[in-house]
């Protein structure tokens, strides 16, 4: 799995900087860039960034009262993420702490270890390519597979569609249907299995509104 690719880099660069006698400043990076490569893939996967947006947050952007991110979109329009996610905020913040302790001129969260530049898109593309192949993923894995692995996933669990639109950014829920609605065979099967007429599951009133309502909401910005 790509995260445990990273985990296990993160635990090698900490062996060798605890075991090392020398080059420790080095290898103190690559455990902070570890580190860093965990809270960005978290946060694409978690909230369905895109990798620019992802890569242009600032300090100040961050609400750490309402652990809330504000990220600038495409055609300049800013939205909320949150942060306070299973497996993401403690990470987040760790990281948070040891990048104020950096010396850098400017305010960009994610920074390449090599001069505290803000990191680039393509220089994370040839990052996720490592831990892709270290963790032995076949096809190629890019920071759009996350993004869509983040809403693909998120309908199929039961998002209701404009909530996952709002989160990605899109302009109306069209785009969102469209692009991300394209269902898992084994979601398919499960469907089928349930809710076909000669099943014998009897499916709970709540459950059948809460449906309805999502089914609704297909068709509130299509028009």
């Amino acid at each position: 799995m790509l995260l445990d690719a990273i985990e296990r880099e993160k635990q090698e660069a900490e062996e060798t900087l605890r075991t090392t006698k020398g080059k420790k400043t080095l290898w103190g990076k690559r455990v902070f860039a570890a580190k860093r490569d965990m809270v960005i893939i978290k946060l694409l996967l978690s909230t369905g960034l895109r990798i620019s947006e992802a890569l242009g947050i600032r300090i100040h952007d961050i609400d750490f009262v309402d652990k809330s991110i504000q990220i600038l979109g495409k055609g300049k329009k800013y939205r909320q993420v949150f942060y306070d996610l299973e497996d993401v905020e403690d990470d987040f913040n760790r990281y948070i702490e040891e990048w104020k302790n950096l010396s850098i001129e400017h305010d960009y969260l994610f920074v390449s270890i090599i001069n505290y530049r803000r990191l680039t898109s393509r220089g994370f593309q040839l990052l996720l390519k490592k831990y892709s192949k270290q963790a032995r993923l076949r096809g190629s894995i890019t920071p759009h597979t996350l993004r869509h692995t983040f809403a693909t996933l998120s309908i199929e669990k039961g998002a209701n569609i404009k909530a996952v639109s709002q989160i990605l950014g899109h302009s109306n829920c069209k785009i969102t249907i469209d692009t991300y609605t394209h269902l898992s065979n084994n979601h398919l099967r499960a469907v089928m299995q349930k809710c076909n007429p000669l099943s014998k599951e009897v499916i709970p009133l709540e459950e059948r509104i809460e449906g309805r309502k999502k089914y609704l909401a297909y068709f509130e910005n299509t028009g």
